[in-house]
Order: structure tokens, then sequence, then C-alpha cells
């Protein structure tokens, strides 16, 4: 489906509005960007949600909103935004130990399916069940004193000292 503002002749590319994933978009950008080719940024979840409306012809999409879409969406082999090591773009940050989050509230990010849902998992693994809410995590100002822990992702989590300002953080 196009857009009733372009014809058959652009492509909407959906680029992750994040600093650790510049090297993916860095011949583009470098090179310069065709007219034909239109991109729109946005967090992980925005993507997601605008490819699933048809706003976009190609995009990184979130392995959890790739799971729900499979049958419809083809992954391009060979691109992957992964990490073997250390992510410090996906944090958990808390103020007290992760098998103490029992009937604590708990704040995911607004910006990811697939860090939240993973989250969940290894939170339901271990049979801990905090009280979840979803909101805007990108300062140590949004998790308040009444938070336990809260999901960051992206650059948010890289470029905040979250150790100095929570006892446990967990990447």
């Amino acid at each position: 489906m196009i857009p009733y503002y372009l014809n058959e002749y652009h492509t909407i590319l959906g680029k992750i509005s994040y600093m650790n994933v510049k090297p993916v978009y860095y011949g583009l950008e470098k090179d310069g960007v065709s007219p034909r080719l239109i991109i729109k940024s946005g967090s992980p979840a925005v993507l997601n949600r605008m490819i699933q409306a048809g706003r976009l012809d190609i995009s990184p999409v979130s392995s959890a909103a790739y799971a729900k879409n499979h049958e419809d969406w083809l992954i391009l082999p060979g691109f992957s935004i992964s990490c073997d090591g250390p992510v410090l773009s996906v944090l958990l940050v808390s103020r007290v130990p992760f098998k103490r989050l029992e009937n604590r509230r708990l704040i995911l990010t607004r910006d990811s399916a697939a860090a939240a849902g993973l989250l969940k998992c290894l939170l339901h693994q271990d049979q801990i069940s905090p009280r979840i809410a979803t909101g805007r995590v990108t300062d140590p100002a949004h998790i308040g004193p009444d938070t336990a822990a809260g999901l960051v992702i992206g650059d948010a989590a890289l470029k905040h000292p979250w150790r100095d300002r929570f006892e446990h953080v967990y990447d």
C-alpha cells in the first residue's frame, strides 16, 4: 500500500532513532540518500506500529513484533541488531534485588516490546509478580520513589549514570 502523498517510485525506510544503531545507517547518511528514499525515525515500538499499519516499506522491527506477524513479514537474512556480550542499551534498574520485586511497582518503557516481553518472561520464570506499569522511562527522574524498578532502553540507557542512582542495574 503506497501512501496517498507518494507515488510508486518512493520507498519509506524505518530507522531506529538510537545512537547504537548508527553504524547500520552509516552508508546511507554518509553517501547521501536517494530522493526516492524517505527515512522515518522512531523508537522500536513506534517503527513496529508504523510497519504494521503499512506506513513503512522496510524497517527494523523487534523480535516480538516479528513473532506476531511472521506470516505476513519477510526477514532479510544476515541483518540483525544484536550483541555477543553486555548489551548496555537495555537495562533493568532497581532499588531492590531482582528476586525482591514481588508486588513492587515496576515501570516498563513504552519504547520496546521485545525487552518488555523478555523481562516479563524472566519474571514469570522466577515466579515474581510485580505491579507492572508502562510509561516514559528516559531519565532517572521518571522512576519515582514509589517505584522499585524500571526498564530502560536505547540512548536513555547509554547516556545516564544509572548505577549512581540505583543499587541494582541488570544488563
